[in-house]
């Protein structure tokens, strides 16, 4: 003759199956948005990085065309990877 019941023994892991199954989740979710976040930062730099090098190979008169310097390079670059390119 059976002592114990499965469904309670169930019953009684249940909240403490649920609590550490919601720690994992917690963990998985900040370790997966701390690598978007990364990744977001690490494309964000090479775009920044490819602008400055596609302004840099400009001309003096091309530059000036599109309303900037040479030595506002930097600064330029990072405003059209930040706030879009307005038809250039």
């Amino acid at each position: 003759m059976k002592l114990y019941n499965n469904t309670n023994n169930f019953l009684f892991l249940w909240p403490r199956s649920r609590q550490s199954l919601n720690k994992v989740v917690s963990f998985w979710g900040m370790y997966t948005s701390k690598i978007q976040k990364g990744f977001s930062s690490f494309m964000a730099k090479l775009q920044l990085g490819r602008m400055e090098s596609a302004l840099s190979q400009m001309s003096d008169k091309q530059l000036e065309q599109v309303g900037t310097k040479r030595s506002d390079i930097k600064r330029y670059a990072r405003h059209l990877v930040n706030y879009g390119n307005d038809g250039l």
